[in-house]
């Protein structure tokens, strides 16, 4: 019952719960609108994971929509143009330098990427072919702060459209160096050509929009994916 997004007005010092589904579902995602500070949209994803299994979608999976920062929401459904069914996880991504523009990368029986042209109130599908994998464990978007047709997707791999969403190439992979697995990204709102990549294997930085990139090798960073003990006396981890 813990679960569900919470608002503060007193910089942390307490919190308010806004937005509740059910005891399955949390926010995978959460973006203000640039113009607006007291609209947002919240992306509720029902997911449960056990030692042996995992479950990615659900009834309590689905879009909400606020205007006066997050006492009331509005949901968001099919009648407005996203999939009919259970959804799983959703990524948000407002456009800047257009914030009417608004992008979902939406975990549905049919994977698709959907945008909406009014702020996030209607929506169409745009593309579900080469939107990424693992819809359970990437989900993250974002649209350059100067083109709101420039979108870069992150998966095991880094893709980039440069037609609003209908087509992605690829700009990171092995064959570049860089290691897969994304979920950081920065784009300098200043200079679109400077972008930042944290993943599972550190931080990469380009200059030129992606044509190269530099490992930051500096960074004493490192992954811990297991654990484990033996029965010496005492034992060892």
């Amino acid at each position: 019952p813990e679960r569900g997004v919470y608002k503060t007005e007193d910089a942390g010092k307490t919190w308010k719960k806004v937005l509740y589904v059910n005891d399955l579902t949390g926010a995978a995602d959460l973006v203000v609108d640039p113009s607006n500070p007291n609209k947002m949209i919240a992306a509720m994803w029902e997911h449960q994971r056990t030692p042996w299994d995992f479950k990615s979608g659900g009834v309590g999976s689905g879009l909400y929509i606020t205007y006066d920062s997050g006492d009331n929401w509005k949901k968001i459904t099919d009648k407005e143009g996203l999939p009919d069914g259970n959804l799983g996880r959703i990524g948000l991504s407002f456009a800047p330098s257009k914030p009417n523009i608004v992008y979902a990368l939406v975990e549905a029986n049919e994977n698709g990427l959907y945008k909406s042209i009014d702020g996030g109130e209607n929506w169409s599908l745009v593309s579900n072919k080469n939107i990424g994998n693992r819809p359970f464990y990437y989900a993250d978007i974002y649209v350059d702060p100067s083109n709101e047709n420039r979108i870069y997707n992150l998966w095991s791999y880094v893709s980039r459209s440069e037609d609003g969403g209908k087509t992605f190439t690829t700009i990171m992979d092995y064959g570049n160096d860089v290691h897969p697995d994304h979920h950081a990204f920065w784009i300098d709102p200043d200079d679109s050509n400077y972008l930042i990549d944290g993943n599972d294997g550190g931080l990469v930085i380009s200059r030129d929009g992606g044509s190269t990139f530099q490992f930051a090798g500096n960074l004493p960073v490192g992954q811990f994916y297991h654990v484990n003990i033996d029965n010496d006396r005492p034992y060892n981890v």
